[in-house]
């Protein structure tokens, strides 16, 4: 959503095509963070690496009791490249809202953080430990999804020992057929998974590409990488299911209220054109047959509009669309007969049904009834305050204009200019000396840096959008 489909497509190499760590240095890694020889923490390991990603690589060890794992091992020396990498892009995103309108309504400080602290949670296996721990608590005993199962004892913040999941990963076409998997059995149980991470539990894989799921022997899909996880509060849960209830019902105006709710909006929104665009939206998506309508371009032009409107959505629920889209990718290209539409359709009553539900109409009395309370306790307090400053006449208020700054160095701009044209002028009438031939030199100067400066500003009214 940030950089575009070619930069993505290009960056998504660095999954599984990036140089692996000699042997020895992972050997001599895995020895210094478990604290043991490595021989005394497996039965066997295999020093060539299974892949290799952009933060760490995958070995498979034997344990002594004969249980086949996944050892995965941070890049030697991953920290000193990435960090500096971070601090430059927070520098630049500060230096572009310093400069630039649009960088600032973007918040581009703040995404770049986001991006830091989520790229550097990475960095800590016992987060993807944890997260892991969550998910097989929940998951695993219900017969459809089956997450990999820690060994904490073998891992550490850079080391990681797992479960190893038998069979081919959705991006693996021969070992799909060879293993002959039901793939649609496999899609409709990824996809029902994943909507129940989403809108029951609130807490989601974040990066169901191909390489990332398993057809196991048993019907199971495997969920591999719990990294990147995303997460949604019981508020946002319920602003997600009131939009797809609103867009199905094509009310525009519902949409774009609920929209808006979830992200932050510039002061200068123009709501009746952002109304109009979520009109046009709706004739052309939500007006076509099942068979016609394509899920990732529906949720990628959604996207478009909330940029082009400079709306800011939180990180869990950019990386939910970006989900979304990548889920549909990989049921296209397992090949499956089913489309991911399809399977929210058949969704769409439970969202019915949560949006009434008892559970949630609580979380409603709740909090609008501790807001109140808040407002109850705190309005007292502050209208003694307010009634005291009134009192001793300390009572003010303060108004914030924005752009001001702008538009005062531009009027001291134009005075200097004037100075310039005028105090030349003077000068080149007089002849005052010293003079280049007939004219005043100092008078040649002022208008010279007059005419430079004069340019400037109106290369800088220009660029903001004229006069």
């Amino acid at each position: 959503d940030l950089v575009g489909p070619d930069f993505a497509a290009e960056m998504a190499k660095l999954r599984t095509n990036v140089p692996a760590d000699d042997p020895e240095t992972v050997r001599a890694a895995i020895e210094a963070e478990l604290e043991m020889p490595i021989d005394e923490a497996f039965a066997t390991f295999d020093g060539q690496a299974l892949a290799s990603g952009s933060i760490g690589q995958a070995h498979v060890a034997r344990l002594h009791d004969g249980t086949e794992v996944i050892v995965k091992v941070l890049h030697e020396g991953i920290e000193d490249v990435i960090v500096p990498d971070c601090d430059i892009i927070e520098a630049l995103a500060l230096l572009a809202e310093e400069h630039n309108q649009e960088a600032r309504q973007y918040r581009a400080a703040e995404l770049a953080r986001s991006f830091r602290s989520g790229l550097l949670g990475e960095l800590d296996f016992g987060r993807e430990r944890a997260n892991m721990v969550h998910f097989v608590d929940r998951y695993n005993d219900k017969g459809v999804a089956h997450f990999p199962v820690a060994y904490p004892e073998l891992s550490s913040r850079r080391v990681l020992t797992m479960e190893r999941l038998a069979g081919p990963t959705f991006d693996d076409a021969q070992g799909l057929e060879a293993s002959g998997a039901d793939v649609d059995a496999l899609v409709k149980a990824a996809a029902d998974t994943y909507l129940e991470m989403i809108f029951d539990d609130g807490v989601y894989h974040g990066d169901p590409h191909p390489g990332n799921l398993v057809a196991m022997p048993d019907g199971k899909v495997g969920f591999l990488d719990s990294g990147l996880v995303g997460r949604l509060d019981d508020h946002t849960r319920d602003l997600l299911i009131d939009l797809v209830l609103a867009a199905q019902e094509r009310n525009a105006a519902r949409t774009t209220s609920l929209v808006l709710r979830l992200g932050k909006a510039p002061a200068n929104l123009d709501r009746d054109a952002l109304e109009g665009d979520v009109r046009r939206w709706m004739d052309d998506y939500l007006s076509v047959s099942l068979d016609d309508l394509d899920m990732g371009e529906l949720i990628e032009r959604s996207m478009d509009i909330v940029r082009r409107y400079h709306i800011v959505l939180s990180g869990d629920t950019t990386l939910l669309a970006k989900v979304l889209i990548e889920l549909e990718g990989t049921i296209e290209q397992v090949g499956s007969t089913l489309e991911f539409d399809e399977l929210l359709q058949e969704y769409a009553p439970r969202f019915i049904m949560q949006q009434v539900s008892p559970e949630r109409v609580g979380r409603e009395v709740r909090r609008h009834a501790e807001d109140w309370f808040e407002l109850i306790d705190e309005l007292p307090r502050d209208t003694l305050v307010l009634l005291r400053q009134m009192i001793a006449g300390t009572f003010g208020v303060e108004a914030a204009i924005t752009g001001l700054d702008t538009v005062t160095n531009r009027i001291v701009y134009g005075l200097i200019i004037s100075a310039l044209f005028l105090g030349g002028s003077l000068l080149l009438a007089f002849d005052v000396p010293p003079t280049l031939g007939d004219a005043s030199l100092f008078g040649i100067l002022g208008w010279l840096l007059g005419l430079w400066l004069l340019v400037s500003l109106l290369r800088a009214v220009r660029r903001r959008g004229g006069l």
